[in-house]
């Protein structure tokens, strides 16, 4: 495979795998939804949130704009708004990546956090933080849906890879 596979697949993944997560969440009642967590960002729906918006946040950073904040979870009233703007995000995201060159993969991206620390990393770097970050909080609320009785089963890349 080449590198632009691999761009288009980790893609692939990372979509299929918020709306496996996010299907799940659609599941809780509004109580557990909304119930807070001893982990993730708070609840459930503000991790879900928290993950739309660090994709906001890096895609803005790999274009040169480094954002004060993350979209808070107070901009949205529901899941269906909120994945309407994910798949504005998602959208955005795979033709970034899908347009990415080997020397552009390799280039470095000066940015801010959002503490206005100033960080210089190589771009594939921040790709892969930004796919490990995600997994990380699908994990999370994976968790939250199994406490709640919804076992969540296996969102791994391997199932992905089957259904392509």
């Amino acid at each position: 495979m080449s590198y632009q596979n691999d761009l288009n697949m980790m893609a692939g993944y990372n979509h299929w795998a918020n709306q496996y997560v996010l299907n799940f969440a659609r599941q809780l009642s509004n109580e557990q939804l909304h119930a807070k967590l001893a982990y993730g960002f708070g609840t459930v729906f503000e991790t879900l949130v928290h993950l739309m918006a660090a994709e906001q946040v890096w895609l803005a950073r790999w274009n040169g704009h480094s954002p004060e904040k993350l979209t808070p979870a107070s901009n949205y009233a529901d899941l269906d708004q909120l994945e309407t703007d994910w798949n504005t995000v998602n959208a955005n995201l795979v033709a970034y990546l899908g347009a990415l060159t080997p020397e552009r993969l390799d280039s470095q991206v000066t940015y801010k956090d959002t503490q206005g620390v100033e960080f210089t990393n190589p771009l594939s770097f921040l790709v892969w933080h930004l796919m490990t970050h995600n997994m990380e909080h699908r994990a999370q609320i994976a968790a939250a849906c199994t406490e709640a009785g919804l076992p969540v089963g296996s969102f791994n890349v391997i199932h992905y890879l089957r259904q392509l």
